[in-house]
């Protein structure tokens, strides 16, 4: 197992302990009585998922925690603002059909963008807005960007993404964009180079307890491949209009780092080689295979 994978369960394992402790939970009896109150925007869907999995187990209510299996059985009961979920019920095994992942689809996504006379169709992916801020916050900067929405599959909104390479003018992204972008926060600032303004991410400094401490990942392989970056604690500024040129990058053990500048690669000047570019396989097995299609 790399140094990403152990990170990984590192970063999960601490933030389970801080959102439990948040919500007032009691560590030894589960849940104590009555309603706990977790805020779950700023929590990674492995983090929420698992304190909703928690929920329907320990015999008690948890309000406010992002739905996840409620097709599978759940209890479940929505407000204006909450989402009550009953614990103690058993689940019963369902059939559906599971969505493209949105964050996964991101990097097709830019590498369209950035690629001159390109022009690409995703389909089959997820498209529920929680995950969708990284097309959102593109189209905000000017980029062609068409979301065609399909059917849903489930309790999920599914549809197809048309992306063709983009003039992007670039802008300052924090406060309320952070939750919904954070993963993609790589591959943006990557993208910065070629925006016209740049691109200036602030308020993310949970970027440094990701599987590799993100900010200076990106920032440190950004420098190899010529691009001049500021780093601060809490993000990094690309200056716009910059041409990347070849080298050898590292991915830290980082699979959103490696599939970033492997997309990187596409536009630099010359060869981009990574570094441990097999940890892209934690979440994406089959990246390099799509990539390689995509660029034939």
């Amino acid at each position: 197992m790399g140094y990403g994978q152990n990170r990984l369960s590192s970063v999960l394992d601490g933030k389970l302990v801080e959102e439990v402790r948040y919500a007032r939970v009691e560590l030894t009896h589960a849940f104590s009585p009555g309603y706990d109150v977790v805020d779950f925007a700023p929590m990674e869907a492995p983090v929420f998922l698992r304190i909703f999995v928690l929920a329907l187990f320990a015999g008690e209510p948890l309000k406010d925690a992002e739905i996840a299996l409620a097709q599978f059985g759940a209890r479940v009961r929505t407000g204006p603002n909450t989402i009550e979920i009953d614990g103690g019920h058993e689940l019963r095994g369902s059939e559906f059909s599971v969505p493209g992942d949105a964050s996964s689809a991101a990097f097709f996504v830019a590498a369209a963008l950035a690629v001159s006379n390109s022009k690409l169709r995703l389909a089959n992916v997820g498209l529920n807005p929680t995950r969708t801020g990284f097309l959102r916050l593109l189209q905000e900067m000017q980029a062609k960007i068409e979301i065609v929405p399909g059917s849903d599959t489930g309790a999920e909104p599914v549809g197809e993404i048309v992306v063709e390479t983009s003039d992007i003018a670039g802008m300052e992204i924090g406060g309320h964009w952070i939750p919904n972008v954070i993963d993609e926060i790589p591959m943006l600032a990557i993208l910065g180079t070629r925006t016209r303004n740049g691109i200036r991410i602030r308020d993310a400094a949970e970027l440094r307890a990701k599987e590799s401490d993100r900010i200076h990942s990106v920032a440190t392989n950004l420098r190899v491949l010529g691009a001049r970056v500021e780093e601060y604690p809490d993000g990094l500024f690309v200056p716009g209009q910059q041409r990347l040129v070849g080298g050898v990058v590292d991915s830290f053990g980082d699979h959103r780092i490696a599939m970033a500048f492997a997309v990187a690669g596409l536009f630099a000047a010359g060869p981009v080689v990574i570094k441990d570019p097999a940890c892209a396989a934690v979440s994406f097995p089959s990246f390099y295979d799509l990539l390689n299609q995509v660029r034939a």
